[in-house]
């Protein structure tokens, strides 16, 4: 098996995943925004009594947020995307791969068996671990083979 392929067959256990942010269902937006500024993340998790409900994330904030101008005391529940895509520790990287191209997501949820979040799946994460995957040697090709510029550099 390539390492290209045994890397896409790994266990999400197995990655360095980052630690999820969490915020109730109750918290305001305020709250949220804080909380995504202070961990220095593009999301926050939403639980009610530990469980998974949603997630809030940048382009919630681009997409909605800026648009309708919530007041800042609105219960992040209102602007949450509600019941995200979600992958298991168990769930392979290329199977959560897959579930992020088709949902259009660039984080992931992982919760356990009874839905309590677990971890955070990101795109950056996943390029990462492909990357320490690959020989130097092809990390560091140009993205055309036998590539170069037909204007001389500074000129």
């Amino acid at each position: 098996m390539s390492t290209k392929t045994s890397a896409l067959n790994e266990k999400l256990e197995r990655l360095e995943l980052l630690p999820p942010v969490i915020v109730e269902e109750d918290a305001s937006y305020g709250q949220a925004l804080e909380a995504m500024r202070r961990s220095k993340r593009g999301s926050v998790l939403v639980c009610k009594s530990d469980k998974l409900t949603g997630i809030f994330t940048e382009r919630d904030v681009l997409n909605r947020c800026l648009l309708e101008k919530p007041p800042l005391s609105t219960p992040i529940r209102k602007l949450m995307t509600p019941s995200p895509a979600a992958a298991g520790p168990e769930t392979r990287l290329g199977e959560a791969v897959e579930l992020m191209h088709e949902k259009g997501a660039r984080n992931i949820p992982i919760v356990d068996s009874k839905g309590r979040p677990k971890g955070l799946l990101t795109v950056g994460a996943v390029i990462r671990y492909l990357a320490d995957h690959y020989p130097t040697e092809v990390v560091n090709l140009p993205p055309v083979l036998h590539q170069t510029t037909r204007d001389t550099e500074g000129a």
